[in-house]
C-alpha cells in the first residue's frame, strides 16, 4: 500500500496555452486564474474556489466564486470553452471519479459523467481529436497504487473513453498540451518520483518517450509559454541526491524550475531561476503576461503565498496571496468576461430583491 506520507501532496499542473516565441503569454492577458479545492493546515479538503483577474499591477486580490459540490484535494482542473472542469481528487474519505463543471455565465457547478477510475493526483489536458476538443485525464493514484491509465472526455456527448496507457505508472503527474500533443511530465510510480516524460499523439493514440528532466519530481506545476514547457516545484521522493536539488532527504519540496524546448536536440531541458520558496503540490499557470505559482507546501506548512515569474527578466516576485493556504489544488487559466464574472448570478440577485 502506498502510504499517505510517501505520496505527500501529489498535485498537478494542467494549463495549456500555445504562445508566440518573441513575447510573454499574450493570450493570458484577457482572462482569470481560477484555483479550486486542495487542502490546508487543518488537513481537510476544500470545496472553496478563488480567482485572480489579469492586471498589469499586482495589487489585485483573489476573489471568491461559488463552492464546488464536492470537497476535493489533489484535484485536476482545466478550462474548456466557457466552463471550468474539476475532475477526481480525494474528498477526505474517498477517492473520487466524479466530475463537475462550473459555468462562467450561470456561476453554477453541474455534475458531469464520472470517470471509470477514482483517483487523486491526476493530470488534465485539452487537445483536439478529430475536430472535437476533448479532456484527457492522465495517471493519478489511490491508496493502493499509482495508475498508468488515461481516459478521454468528450463534452459534446458527456462520455469517457479509455485510450492508450502511459508507458509507466504516474501519480502526481503534471500535463500540458503543446502543438496538439499531450505531455505527461514526472510523477511517482509508487517507489520514487520520476524525471522521465512522454508525449501523446491523439491521431496515433500512442505515447512516445521524450528526454527526461534534470530533476525527478512529483506534484509539480506545469504550463506552456513561448512554445516551451515550464515545470516548477514538486516533491522529490525516494532519493538522496539529485542533479539540481540540494535536498538530501526523502519527500523534499523543490524550488527548482525547468524549461523544455522541443526544438533543442542537444539540451532540451534547461534550468532557470528557482522560486523563492520550495513548493510541493504547487499550481502553475499564465496570467497578465507572466507565470503564476500558487500555493503548495514548503516542507513545514501549507502556503498562501504566490510567486510571479517574468520570462523576459528570468526573475520571480511576490504576488497577492490566496485567501486560504492550499496545496494539491487545481489551477487553470480561463478566458472570461470580467464584468460578467464579478456580477452576481441572476438567481441570487432575485433572492436578495425578494428579501
Amino acid at each position: 500500500m502506498i502510504s499517505e506520507t510517501k505520496n505527500f501532496h501529489l498535485a498537478t499542473g494542467n494549463n495549456q496555452i500555445s504562445l508566440p516565441v518573441s513575447r510573454g503569454p499574450r493570450n493570458s492577458y484577457a482572462g482569470v486564474l481560477i484555483c479550486v479545492g486542495g487542502r490546508g493546515n487543518e488537513g481537510d479538503p476544500y470545496k472553496s474556489v478563488e480567482y485572480l483577474e489579469a492586471h498589469k499591477s499586482w495589487k489585485m486580490e483573489w476573489k471568491s466564486l461559488p463552492d464546488m459540490r464536492n470537497a476535493r484535494r489533489h484535484v485536476g482542473a482545466i478550462a474548456l470553452g466557457k466552463c471550468l472542469y474539476a475532475v477526481g481528487g480525494h474528498s477526505g474519505k474517498d477517492h473520487l471519479s466524479s466530475v463537475e463543471c462550473f459555468d462562467l455565465e450561470t456561476k453554477q457547478w453541474v455534475l458531469k459523467k464520472e470517470m471509470s477510475t477514482p483517483r487523486r493526483g491526476i493530470a488534465l489536458a485539452v487537445v483536439e481529436v478529430f475536430g472535437s476538443q476533448c479532456i484527457f485525464a492522465i495517471g493519478g493514484l489511490d491508496d493502493q497504487m499509482c495508475y498508468n491509465n488515461v481516459e478521454r472526455y468528450d463534452p459534446g456527448s458527456d462520455t469517457w473513453t479509455n485510450v492508450a496507457m502511459l508507458s509507466i505508472h504516474r501519480g502526481g503527474v503534471c500535463a500540458v498540451t503543446l502543438n496538439n500533443e499531450v505531455y505527461a511530465i514526472g510523477g511517482n510510480d509508487g517507489v520514487q518520483s520520476k524525471a522521465c516524460c512522454e508525449k501523446y499523439s491523439p491521431l496515433l493514440d500512442k505515447w512516445k518517450d521524450i528526454p527526461p528532466m534534470k530533476q525527478r519530481r512529483a506534484g509539480a506545476g506545469a504550463t506552456v509559454a513561448n512554445g516551451k514547457i515550464f515545470v516548477a516545484g514538486g516533491f522529490v521522493q525516494g532519493s538522496n541526491h539529485d542533479k539540481i536539488s540540494l535536498a538530501t532527504y526523502d519527500n523534499a519540496p523543490l524550488a527548482s524550475v525547468e524549461v523544455y524546448n522541443p526544438l533543442s536536440e542537444d539540451e532540451p531541458w534547461t534550468c532557470i531561476r528557482p522560486m523563492a520558496s520550495p513548493r510541493g503540490g504547487v499550481g502553475l499557470a499564465p496570467l497578465s503576461g507572466k507565470l503564476i505559482a500558487v500555493g503548495g507546501h514548503n516542507g513545514k506548512e501549507y502556503l498562501k503565498s504566490v510567486e510571479i515569474y517574468d520570462i523576459e527578466t528570468d526573475s520571480w516576485e511576490q504576488g497577492p496571496p490566496t485567501h486560504l493556504a492550499r496545496a494539491g489544488s487545481g489551477i487553470a487559466w480561463i478566458k472570461a468576461d470580467i464584468e460578467l464574472l464579478n456580477r452576481e448570478p441572476e438567481n441570487l440577485t432575485a433572492l436578495k430583491d425578494a428579501i
